[in-house]
Parts: structure tokens; sequence; C-alpha cells
């Protein structure tokens, strides 16, 4: 740099870059151009840290400070005010000048009247070419290159023409674009198109320019004899700024600045897509159509009419065990009434709460996959086990449907409560399992054992954490009692939860069934793997969390005790299928524990199967046990309080039956059914007379008996629906006595009190 004219300005923006810098300049030195050049360091950096040493080692060196960072284009601006130069060549300082770089581009571009701009070729650290230079960004490149698209298929024609693929980097090329790393350009045409535009902060300004430039009809060009070394991002590592909303800003205001406002909404509204949030839309895309179907699709007599009947119980003005026995603890029945509040007083009204739990659970359930993994196809496998075994086989508000959900929030919160240290989510842990006991008693049990196991592997804090989470169960519980005992339901429920439960289920064991149903040789091997498959893979998971990972354990261990404590003591396919939907979790941690190829390879077939199969089985079997598949239910039931489709029998059955107690019930609000089909309760539109909504057609506890039969004379039911004619049935002898058949609607009977 002597004292004859300057030809050539080197601008370089600093920005906590002081190694790097140093070396850049030290490399622009070591080159010895053969032009008159000044350098000249513009320091964006709050602090200035490098001007004293810099001045030291380089007093040649132009220095100018912001006193603050002020933007990548304003910065150069500020610097090409001072330039003496002819030409500007502006360096970022992560970079380091070949010889003869700086003479091939300026050589280049004095001899090229019609060339704007021209550029090194950039090398990474390992010396080979960056991909650089493209075509114009317009919107369709804006969409495809700067989205997910490209990502899913990096090898389409719109990608490969605008970042000029084909170029092998050993010649001189054309480009709309050049790299804003390093290009020189005459300083009269960096005037006459406005310099740098100081809207863009940073991103998006060579592409800004360079479209400047071509509209004066001048050419851009990459000369690769002149070579560049870039270290990619020094100073954006250091940075503390969201460069995230930075980038995007620079985006949306170069495609709104270029080509107007709606362009740039749709540009950003496709680009902020990345590909796991396109994986996530796309995921929704195929489950909510397929809970929309199912969810509108079949009707439970028995289960789903007793949920039902018991939240409309609740709305008429009763309690729970008060009022009327609850086998269950109430918290279903709750979110039942609540979704009747919401949407009206039907089945559609329950089933669209139950697809938002759905929804919610699949989210609760992507939250906790993304902790074990970062494999988004493991993680979409798992989710799509859990739709089509779990809410697309029980489409309804089944309490164990409602303690999933809240058995993999608990686990999520003791998660997340572990990794940020949260006692905050280790109380709402506590209380997510207490709240799981009141929609299912042995799941909350269940969850409450895996919590301990939880606690119990824990290296620090264990006595401080699981205080706080047992404060969380305590406290639920408290209110869930205060609440029992200012409703005088308190005693009621205990009652209800020792005769249902206890008695029913552990004493009596009427609800028993065999572990394996077998129908023959060829059927019981394939029926015994499918039913104790997910205890095979649970106890799978927890020998690796074991022994590889043990801060997963608790949630190998969830899936373990799930099963065990609902797969009886019914044992039938009702019961399996929600707890094939969780084997999802347990799968995918054998996957990440696991080193051998041969385990891997075998988890993505079971994974195929499973999915495969439970889509199968969720529309051409038998729906809930016994119904017609629900690809077959294809007749809309317009009944006020159903407004979903149904079989053929069950359209003509609810048709037939209401139309006839319309015409004989007259202001007698009452009917009664001897067996377990609460839904006609529901259905019609007429109270139970009685407590008990909870019947077997062969009960025969004499108390019982004797309240019933007192509630019906008492209330002068008229009409009894029976599925049989026998004397033998439960109430036979009575409904024989009294009462007399007026009509049969398929497998009902209905009867008349005789006058």
């Amino acid at each position: 740099m002597s004292n004859t004219k300057i030809k050539l300005s080197i601008i370089i923006v600093n920005y906590k870059v002081q190694k790097e810098i140093f070396v850049c300049i030290e490399s622009i030195l070591h080159s010895k151009p053969n032009i008159n050049y000044e350098i000249i360091v513009v320091d964006n950096d709050e602090k200035s840290v490098i001007e004293r040493k810099l001045k030291n080692k380089f007093p040649e060196v132009i220095y100018i400070k912001t006193g603050e960072n002020i933007g990548f284009g304003k910065a150069n601006n500020r610097g090409a005010r001072h330039a003496k130069g002819d030409y500007l060549f502006f360096l970022n300082p992560d970079t380091f000048i070949y010889p003869k770089a700086i003479d091939g581009l300026y050589n280049f571009l004095v001899k090229s009247e019609n060339t704007g701009i021209v550029a090194p070729l950039l090398l990474g650290i390992d010396g080979k070419p960056y991909q650089q230079g493209s075509k114009n960004l317009g919107i369709l490149q804006g969409i495809v290159v700067l989205s997910f698209l490209n990502r899913l298929f990096p090898n389409n024609p719109v990608s490969q023409k605008y970042l000029m693929s084909s170029w092998d980097k050993k010649e001189i090329k054309e480009v709309d674009v050049v790299p804003g790393t390093a290009f020189m350009i005459r300083k009269k045409i960096f005037e006459n198109i406005g310099k740098f535009d100081e809207k863009i902060f940073l991103y998006f300004e060579e592409f800004d320019l360079c479209r400047r430039v071509k509209k004066l009809g001048l050419r851009n060009f990459i000369v690769p004899e002149a070579q560049v070394k870039h270290i990619w991002g020094a100073s954006t590592k250091k940075s503390n700024m969201n460069l995230e909303k930075i980038f995007e800003g620079s985006r949306f205001y170069y495609f709104k600045k270029h080509y107007g406002i709606f362009p740039a909404i749709l540009v950003r509204l496709i680009t902020s897509f990345d590909l796991r949030k396109f994986l996530i839309f796309l995921f929704l895309l195929i489950s909510l159509p397929l809970l929309v179907l199912t969810h509108t699709r079949g009707i439970v007599y028995s289960d789903e009419g007793y949920m039902l009947n018991s939240a409309q119980r609740m709305l008429d003005g009763q309690l729970p065990y008060r009022d009327f026995h609850l086998a269950y603890t109430p918290g279903t029945i709750y979110l039942i009434a609540l979704s009747f509040i919401l949407f009206g007083q039907s089945i559609l009204s329950e089933r669209i709460i139950s697809i938002i739990l759905s929804l919610l659970t699949l989210f609760v359930l992507f939250s906790i996959l993304k902790l074990i993994t970062k494999k988004y196809v493991l993680i979409f496998a798992a989710l799509l086990i859990y739709l089509v075994w779990g809410p697309m086989h029980i489409n309804f508000l089944w309490p164990v449907m409602l303690a999933l959900f809240t058995g993999f929030l608990t686990c999520y919160l003791l998660l997340i409560a572990l990794n940020r240290k949260g006692l905050f989510f280790f109380l709402i842990a506590g209380a997510t399992t207490s709240i799981t006991f009141l929609f299912k008693q042995n799941f909350g049990i269940g969850l409450l054992l895996n919590s301990l196991l939880f606690f119990f592997f824990l290296n620090s804090s264990r006595v401080r954490y699981f205080s706080i989470f047992i404060s969380g169960v305590a406290i639920t519980t408290i209110v869930f009692i205060v609440y029992l005992t200012n409703t005088n339901s308190l005693f009621a429920f205990i009652d209800d939860l020792n005769v249902y439960t206890i008695q029913r289920i552990v004493t009596d064991k009427t609800l028993s069934t065999p572990f394996f149903y077998t129908h023959g040789s060829i059927n019981s091997i394939p029926k015994t793997i499918f039913y104790i498959f997910p205890l095979i893979v649970s106890l799978l998971a927890v020998f690796y969390a074991l022994r590889f990972k043990k801060k997963y354990l608790f949630l190998a261990s969830f899936c373990l005790i799930y099963y065990v404590l609902g797969i009886r003591p019914t044992t039938d396919y009702v019961h399996l299928v929600p707890l094939l939907a969780v084997t999802g979790i347990p799968l995918v941690l054998i996957n990440e524990l696991s080193q051998s190829l041969v385990i891997k390879k075998t988890l993505m077939i079971i994974f195929i199967v499973l999915i495969l199969l439970g889509l199968y089985t969720a529309f051409f079997k038998g729906y809930y046990r016994w119904e017609e598949p629900l690809i077959q239910q294809n007749y809309f039931l317009n009944n006020s309080r159903a407004k979903v489709w149904v079989g053929k029998a069950h359209s003509l059955e609810s048709g037939e039956l209401l139309s006839f107690l319309g015409t004989k019930m007259g202001k007698n609000p009452y009917i009664f059914t001897n067996s377990y089909k609460p839904m006609l309760y529901f259905m019609s539109g007429y109270k139970n007379p009685t407590k008990f909504d909870l019947l077997s057609p062969s009960k025969t506890d004499l108390p019982y008996k004797e309240e019933i039969i007192k509630d019906l004379e008492e209330k002068n039911v008229k009409i009894i629906l029976t599925e049989n004619t026998s004397e033998t049935m439960y109430l036979g002898e009575y409904i024989t006595k009294n009462y007399k058949i007026m009509k049969r609607v398929n497998n009902l009977f209905i009867w008349e009190r005789k006058k």
C-alpha cells in the first residue's frame, strides 16, 4: 500500500472474530496484489476489542468504529463512504486470500466493461469448492430451494437449475447472484444502484444487490482462478442475536421488495415449514381424517352407553354414587358432561371431545418420543401405532383411553422436570397421576408405582423431588375427597368401589376370562403371541434400559405396568388394543438402545406389520368386539342424540324403537331395561327409574331385585326392554307377571305394563 493513487478498497466488517480477521488481513498482505489498495475495517462489535491490537499490528489499516452492531449492509456502506479506490472488494473477515486472487478479480473487472460484479471461487477448509453462485431468486425458487421441499427432494429440477449444479467449478461462470462472502464491484456502479439496502440487517444482501446490478444490463461472474478460503459462519456462531428470526425477516423483505406483499406472504408460509413441521403437518393431514372417519361411526350400547347415560344423569341434577351407582371413578363422565355443555347432548358431542383427546395424546406422545430419538421415521411410526390401535379402535371416551393420555402426560412431565430441574413440573406430574385414578383406578395405581420407580433411579435430589411429586398427588386427592364429602357421596363412593371393583373383580371374579382365547391348535400360537406381544416388547425395553440407559427405564416399565394391570381380569380384544397402542414407546427404546443391525431391521418390519394390521382391523373387523365393521356402518342416525353413522341393524332398530315408544309413553319419563344396554336410556331420552345402570341379565342379588322392583312400582314404569322372554332372566318372574310383550325390535322385546 503506497502513497500513489488507491485503485482498490478492501472493506471488511468485523463482528467478534478477532483471530479470524487478523488471519484474513495477513493473507491479503502476503498475497501481494500488484495494484495499490487500502484495507478498511468497519468494527460492528459493541466492545471494540480489536481496536488497539489492530492499530498496533496493522497501522496502515483504516479502522472505523460503529459502537454497535448496525448490520452487515449498513456497515459495508459506511466503509464504502471512506473508500478512496475506484473499485470495492467486500470481504468477510473469516476468509483467507490465496495469491493472485485479488489481481485476478481486478484484472477481469477492468477488462470487461459490461461486468457488474466479479467473485472468487470459495473453498472450504478441506480445499474443496462450496456450492456457490445461483440464478435469480424468484418466487418458485424461493418456495422450493428455501423450504423443506429441497431437503425432501434435493435433486429436483428447480433446485438443480437454480444452483447451477452442472457447473464443474473449473471454468469462469456467469451467474445471477454471487456469494456475499467476497466480491468486487466498481464504486461508481455500487453508488449508482444505491449501495446495500440498509433495511436488510443480515442475509439476502447479495440477492438484492446483484438483482439491481443485473437491471442495469450488467453481468456477474465467478472466476475460479481467484480463490478464497472461507471459514463458514465464524461471526454468526458467536452472535447472541436471534439469527433465525433475522433470516426470516430479511427473506420476507427481499420478496416483498421485488415481488410484492402477497408473494412474500406465500413464500413465508411455505418456507416457515421446516422438514419437522412438514412431517407433523403431514401426519395431522393423515390422522385427522382417519379420526373423523372412525369417530363418526358406530355406537356401543353397553360401555359407551354407560358413560353417556351417567353424564346425562349428572346434568339432570343427580350425582354419581349418591344418586346412582357408578362402577368407575368419575373422571370420564365429568368430561362427557362437559362435552354436552359445549356441543349439545349427543354421541357426536362426546366423539368431538374424543378426537381432541386423541390429538392431544398424539402431541404428548410425540414430545416423549422426541426426547428418546431424533429419527422422525421412528417417531411417526410409533405415533401411527398409537393412532391405529388406540383411538381408531376405541373411538369414544372410554376410561382406558383417558388414562393413557394422563399416563403419557405424567411421563413427559417427569422427563421435563428432570431435564429442567423444575419443581413445578414434578408437582403437576403428581396431580396428573392422581387424576389418572379418577379415570381408571388400576392405571392410576400403576402410574403411581411407576413414578416411584422413576424417583428410585434418580441420582440426586431424590427426596426433594419426590416430596414435591407426592404433594401434587396429595393435593389433587384431597380436593376430590372434599368434593365427595361436600356432596354426601364419600361413603357411597367407597361402597361402589368395594362392590364393583374389590368384590366383583377380586373376590367374586365375575369378570374373569381365560388369559388366552384359543380355537384349536392352528389359531392358538399366533393368537397367544398377539396377546402377549406388548408384554414381550415391554420386557425387552426394560432390559435394554437397565443395561444402557436407566433414565428411560420408567418409560419401558410404564408400558409394562399398564399391560399387567390392563389385560386382566378381562382378557379380550377390546382390552388388548389400547395396550398394543402404547407399544410404540418400547419399540423405539429398543431401536435406540440396541446396537444390533438385525434387531433394528426386525423392528422396522414389526412397525410396518403393526400399522397395517391396525388399519385393517380398525375398519374391517368387528367394531368393539361384536358390532359390524366400521366400513359397513354407513347409515346416518339422524336422532338428535346420535348424529353418527351406524350399521343397518342399529339404524332400523333405533327408528322403530323410538317411534313405538313415542306412541306409548305419554308423560311418563321412565323406561327400564334389565340388561346392560344403558345407551337405550340416552338415545330415547327417557330415564332409568333405578340407581342401577350396570345390570347383567343373569344377576340374582335379592337386595338389588327388591330395590329395583320398588322403584318400578313407585314410578309406575310402563315400558320394560329385555333381550329374551325367559323367566330365568333377571327380574324375569316380576316382568312376566306384570308386563306383556307388545313388540319385538331386532333382539329387543318391548314389554308394556298390564292394565
